[in-house]
């Protein structure tokens, strides 16, 4: 019979299941060849942010055609993002992560008692982040499945797939549920509908926090063209604006103080600790001496 994946995937799926096994066994206190065949050693995570689509194309601006890129880079290291967090929460490598792409993706974990506890804060975590900065224009969902040894040796893991994207439809179809029953007031706020607060040039929605004031003509004293950003939707524009001449993406844990007064363009998606920064090579070269030390414990790669 010949073999339909390389051997990379091979060696890869290998081990993320060797290492949620010793993980299991170790957590649990259990001799290894003590397990049975119905024992539910792993547990499978999937996760899928709605709304992309709509996010990418839904805005109103006529010059925000230049923003779409910056907009579907985003989003794509806003999947990063999660996906980082849940493998640093769990403790897990990468080789854990079984697919990621779209907006979805798929973590092997081992199933210890407190694993889905800790999924739970962070997808709630997740889900009041991308609120707070995006609304309801996107949302996540995640859900769980065990797999049994017996899933592994009957070839039983189409079913597990199946039910594990019935439980993400499910999420999808209840998103915001915990928010609004822990502050209904952040979902029926009338403010929304008041005309007289400014308006978001790309999106079109009623800016009730911080803003940005755009001059759209060359004369400062003429405000007639004056157009108003939301934080968020700025930040999106200057990334779009970065990426033509950015050479390197960093990912770090934590913000690094150090690179603040460096002019090195940052971004949080999920404003917590996870960080990207954005620089060129010729910046790179300017500010090695300040920069090399930090690079060896983050991940560095070339954008072009």
């Amino acid at each position: 019979m010949q073999n339909d994946i390389s051997l990379y995937d091979h060696l890869n799926s290998t081990a993320a299941y060797a290492i949620c096994l010793y993980d299991y066994v170790k957590g649990e206190n259990k001799d290894i060849l003590s397990l049975t065949d119905n024992d539910d050693v792993f547990l499978l995570i999937g996760g899928d942010v709605s709304g992309i689509q709509n996010f990418i194309y839904d805005i109103i601006s006529k010059g925000a055609a230049k923003n779409l890129k910056g907009r579907s880079f985003y989003l794509q290291l806003l999947v990063d993002t999660i996906i980082h967090d849940l493998l640093v929460e769990l403790a897990l490598p990468n080789n854990c992560v079984v697919y990621a792409s779209g907006g979805g993706f798929y973590i092997l974990a081992p199933n210890l008692g407190h694993t889905i506890n800790k999924i739970k804060e962070l997808r709630h975590k997740i889900s009041k982040g991308l609120f707070e900065q995006h609304g309801t224009a996107l949302a996540i969902s995640m859900a769980t499945q065990t797999i049994k040894i017996n899933d592994l040796k009957q070839n039983n893991l189409p079913t597990v797939w199946r039910e594990l994207s019935l439980s993400l439809g499910i999420g999808k179809s209840t998103k915001f549920f915990d928010l609004i029953a822990e502050n209904p007031a952040l979902f029926f706020n009338p403010a929304a509908f008041d005309n007289s607060l400014k308006r978001d040039a790309i999106s079109g929605t009623t800016i009730q926090g911080t803003f940005v004031n755009l001059e759209e003509t060359e004369s400062k004293d003429d405000k007639s063209n004056q157009i108003f950003l939301d934080e968020s939707n700025n930040v999106l524009l200057e990334l779009g604006k970065k990426l033509k001449t950015a050479d390197y993406l960093i990912l770090s844990n934590n913000v690094i103080p150090e690179w603040k007064d460096l002019e090195i363009f940052r971004i949080n998606p999920l404003k917590n600790n996870t960080t990207w920064y954005l620089l060129s090579e010729e910046k790179l070269l300017k500010f090695k001496d300040k920069i090399k030390k930090y690079i060896p414990t983050y991940y560095c790669v070339a954008t072009q």
